[in-house]
């Protein structure tokens, strides 16, 4: 099956759900060529390797991309934001079983590895506890705050509030003449 170009889309082309153009280096200058062409595959292995790393460079890098393509899209993409910070804090619970297991086990070294050794290499044990307690930490006082998460509005949401807000300012012209 093709499309109206011509284009196979029944073939071996992954789907495009996002393309992001690269971000501007400095002087204005493009940092790339072309624009990144985000796939689904892409990125569920940007969040997977994220969840088992925390490491934002690393995975950017794994799936070929740079740390800044990856900014891009997660100020652009709501729904990639949200799994971004899933994928931290699944990140973050692996961590925190992983230091469980390791106290559970007797290990009293300094250094522990884990399943993804390949991928995180070992695991400072003293660096692992402090960035759990700073993260533990933030996370309580955000819920103190009473933040509530960040809300991108919609391209629908945004139309509607200007249409709202020009309505009503048609409503008062009528009325001040």
């Amino acid at each position: 099956m093709k499309d109206a170009d011509g284009i196979a889309i029944d073939g071996g082309l992954p789907e495009v759900t996002d393309i992001v153009p690269r971000q501007k280096g400095p002087g204005g200058r493009p940092r790339g060529a072309r624009a990144i062409r985000w796939t689904t595959q892409m990125k569920t292995d940007f969040l997977d390797h994220l969840a088992a790393t925390c490491h934002v460079g690393a995975s950017a890098a794994h799936v070929g991309v740079n740390s800044d393509d990856v900014y891009t899209l997660r100020r652009r993409n709501a729904a990639f934001t949200a799994a971004w910070h899933e994928a931290l804090e699944a990140g973050y619970q692996l961590l925190e079983l992983q230091l469980v297991g390791h106290a559970l086990a007797g290990k009293g070294d300094s250094a522990m590895t884990n399943g993804a050794v390949a991928i995180t290499g070992p695991i400072d044990v003293d660096l692992a506890i402090r960035l759990l307690t700073v993260v533990r930490a933030q996370t309580r006082s955000r819920t103190k705050l009473g933040s509530p998460p960040r809300h991108h509005a919609s391209k629908e949401e945004t139309v509607a509030a200007i249409m709202k807000k020009l309505s009503q300012i048609e409503a008062g012209r009528r009325i001040g003449h």
